[in-house]
């Protein structure tokens, strides 16, 4: 398992989409596991120093911020998810409608 700087913050990002109840590990496993090969991919890159290996790794990003998006773990989809449950429309319509932006985004 790699345990490189990328990898370290999916790992933490999932461990607190967890404890907040917006993750389910046993659900999210495969998304989980593909953040995780992406950010491996971009660790392995990043650390080889080679100019041509870093420079297709690049390509990855946009694939694990989908990953990431799905795993409610954006700043901007987070920030939607807290005005709509502080509003307390969070009981189906507003969180529908976000979830169907998130899925539009991916």
């Amino acid at each position: 398992m790699s345990s490189g700087p990328m990898r370290r913050a999916v790992n933490r990002t999932v461990r607190a989409a967890v404890a907040e109840g917006r993750v389910d590990r046993a659900l999210d496993a495969a998304l989980i596991e593909t953040a995780r090969a992406l950010a491996d991919q971009l660790d392995a890159a990043l650390s080889s120093g080679e100019a041509a290996r870093v420079d297709k790794a690049v390509f990855a990003t946009p694939h694990l911020v989908n990953a990431l998006r799905e795993l409610g773990a954006t700043p901007r989809l987070r920030a939607e998810l807290d005005r709509a449950a502080r509003r307390g429309e969070a009981d189906g319509g507003t969180v529908a409608r976000l979830r169907a932006i998130a899925g539009a985004n991916t």
